[in-house]
């Protein structure tokens, strides 16, 4: 899925979070949003899914020669850069729920996520690094036609960071588009890096009108 942008602005009362701000998102590839605290980067994602809509300008994707001005609820994956998990549910109740009960799916993710030791554990009984795994774990699924992440190396150790690198290159392969947004580039792969596109936001373009 490819997306096109012309010219979005989005403002919260007198506060302005993007201003247009004209982009293309590259189809079944890693596309990085970079931008410093205040830039937009989190808007832009809430945007593209669908939760909030611009105050200007248009948002087209692209696929198989049609187009459309929103997606599906059931085409994309989105995770936030809070955790949105339901504190009183155990990890595998958390991870079975994203899989609509499919538990040979849920075991999949498990073990591909290496989240065995704290299947028994209920969520607010987790860090926040196991949270941010769990989430990962729930949000990233193979069918999908886009995936939006906000910071989502955000409290992993290098072991978690390695099978989130792993898993963005499977879902690239299998012809998944997919925006990040991030603080640290670093984090990435080299191979990931290579085949990445950077979209930059700039804060002093969004300043309070």
């Amino acid at each position: 899925m490819k997306i096109t942008a012309t010219k979005l602005t989005v403002v919260f009362g007198n506060s302005v979070a993007l201003r247009d701000l004209s982009f293309v998102i590259d189809e079944k590839a890693i596309n990085f949003l970079t931008g410093e605290n205040g830039s937009g980067k989190s808007t832009l994602l809430r945007l593209l899914a669908g939760f909030i809509n611009p105050t200007a300008g248009k948002i087209v994707y692209h696929e198989f020669g049609s187009t459309k001005d929103r997606l599906e609820i059931g085409e994309f994956s989105y995770l936030s850069e809070k955790s949105l998990l339901t504190l009183n549910l155990t990890v595998y109740q958390a991870i079975l729920l994203s899989r609509m009960g499919n538990k040979a799916s849920a075991d999949e993710v498990i073990y591909n996520w290496q989240l065995k030791n704290l299947l028994n554990k209920k969520i607010s009984e987790i860090s926040l690094g196991e949270r941010r795994r769990v989430s990962l774990a729930r949000s990233l699924k193979s069918g999908k036609k886009l995936v939006l992440l906000d910071e989502p190396f955000a409290n992993l150790d290098q072991k978690v960071s390695n099978i989130l690198n792993q898993t963005l290159s499977v879902l690239q392969a299998e012809g998944t588009t997919i925006l990040l947004a991030l603080h640290d580039f670093n984090r990435f792969t080299e191979g990931l890096k290579s085949n990445c596109k950077v979209i930059a936001l700039k804060k002093e373009e969004n300043e309070r009108a």
